[in-house]
């Protein structure tokens, strides 16, 4: 939306404050159009301005002391005033006078954290956290390899040394074929295991 445009937007609503305001009757009608106009204002002239402050300080209503009973004496009432229009309607023309002869209020403090870098920095830091994010990735892939081969040369010694064991048994119980035929059973299938994990380790490799 150009600029232009916001600025139309900003009158229109404010015209239309002031068909709102000619069927005002009633106190608590006139409280929701001041509230609705009160955010208008903060939209498109800001919450600092006089305008915007100015509004906080009218009422449709005039303070008027009635006297009750003999028991309660006089208080102090707030009454429905229809002259009180004459002030917002006074305070709308004005904003719109306004808008239309500044424009409408740019709240810096709400720009997006971007809004102060240009294009090419912009692209330059994605492209910057993409090279990371890929670098990063790679590291990570490195270190599940190297865990995956570190994994396997433990289990291998741990293997080879269960080998060693078996074969210390085998000589010890070589009277006893049923301790033979169990041992070289045992030593088989840790050798398959050898294999399958070394299987493993070129295949990881190749990754």
């Amino acid at each position: 939306m150009t600029i232009f445009n916001k600025r139309k937007k900003a009158i229109d609503a404010l015209n239309k404050h002031l068909v709102d305001l000619t069927a005002i009757s009633n106190v608590r009608d006139g409280n929701n159009l001041k509230a609705s106009l009160m955010d208008t204002l903060n939209l498109y002239i800001g919450t600092e301005s006089s305008i915007s402050k100015r509004l906080e300080g009218l009422y449709f209503t005039r303070r008027e002391d009635i006297y009750h009973s003999q028991e309660l004496g006089i208080l102090t009432e707030h009454i429905y005033d229809e002259s009180k229009k004459d002030s917002f309607r006074d305070l709308i023309q004005h904003a719109i006078k306004y808008i239309d002869a500044n424009g409408i209020y740019k709240n810096d403090t709400r720009r997006n954290f971007l809004g102060g870098f240009n294009n090419g920095e912009i692209i330059g830091g994605i492209v910057g956290a993409i090279i990371l994010t890929l670098g990063i990735g790679n590291y990570l892939g490195k270190l599940e390899k190297d865990r995956e081969v570190f994994q396997f040369e433990k289990e291998k010694v741990s293997l080879e040394n269960k080998i060693l064991e078996l074969t210390a048994r085998i000589n010890k119980s070589s009277a006893d074929s049923v301790l033979l035929q169990q041992a070289q059973q045992e030593i088989i299938y840790n050798k398959k295991l050898i294999d399958s994990l070394q299987t493993t380790k070129i295949t990881t490799k190749r990754k």
